[in-house]
This record gives structure tokens, C-alpha cells and sequence, in this order.
């Protein structure tokens, strides 16, 4: 026969039944390892899902965590700075006021003198 001829004798086709030797497996044997093969990968890939779902997990907790975290603590830091500004505003309008009131007791008091003065005179 021909070497390239799709018929060589070396070359067993498959409807011819390989006789066992020590290289040859049964058919069997072949498809208990590819099962176990695919459950090796089934396996692997449960577990990829497993992690990926753990991973999720765990960061969405860690958010969350941080989340509550970064309020409270804004809150604290807002709240004394909003304290800060009140007790400053509160300082500015009793300085305002004792201003506007000494200013005009000040007028008060130049009016009447006005007055008793003006009464002396006539």
C-alpha cells in the first residue's frame, strides 16, 4: 500500500477492535478518566463560583461596614463644626447687641441731657 494512503496497515481504524496491550486502555477505563476529568472541572468551577459569591460577599459587607462608619464619623465632625459656627454666631449678636444697645442708651441718655438743657435755657 501506499504510505499516505488512507488505508496503511499501521493505522488501525475505528471499527477495528484494538487488541489490549500494556499501552492500550480499555474504552471503559478512557471514560471513567474524562468523567473524572469533568467532575474535576465541575469541581473547580463550583468552587471559582463559591469564591467569586464569598468575594462578593465579604465586600458588600465591608461597604456597608464603611458606609455606617463614614457617616457616624462625619456626623461627629459636622456636629462640631456646627457647634463651632453656632458658639461663634452667638458671640457675634451679643456683640451686636451690646453695641446697638450701648449705642442707643448713648442717645438716650445725649437726648434727655438735650432736653433738660434746652428746658434750663428758656
Amino acid at each position: 500500500m501506499n504510505p499516505t494512503s488512507p488505508l496503511d496497515s499501521n493505522i488501525p481504524v475505528l471499527t477495528e477492535i484494538i487488541s489490549g496491550n500494556s499501552e492500550t486502555k480499555p474504552i471503559s477505563t478512557v471514560c471513567e478518566a474524562i468523567s473524572e476529568e469533568k467532575a474535576i472541572r465541575s469541581q473547580e468551577s463550583s468552587l471559582d463560583e463559591l469564591k467569586k459569591t464569598l468575594h462578593e460577599n465579604v465586600l458588600r459587607q465591608l461597604l456597608t461596614r464603611v458606609d455606617f462608619v463614614l457617616e457616624h464619623r462625619i456626623k461627629e465632625s459636622l456636629a462640631d463644626v456646627l457647634q463651632t459656627a453656632v458658639d461663634d454666631l452667638a458671640k457675634d449678636i451679643r456683640k451686636g447687641l451690646t453695641n446697638t444697645m450701648e449705642e442707643i442708651i448713648h442717645r438716650a441718655i445725649n437726648q434727655e441731657i438735650t432736653k433738660i438743657q434746652s428746658v434750663k435755657i428758656d
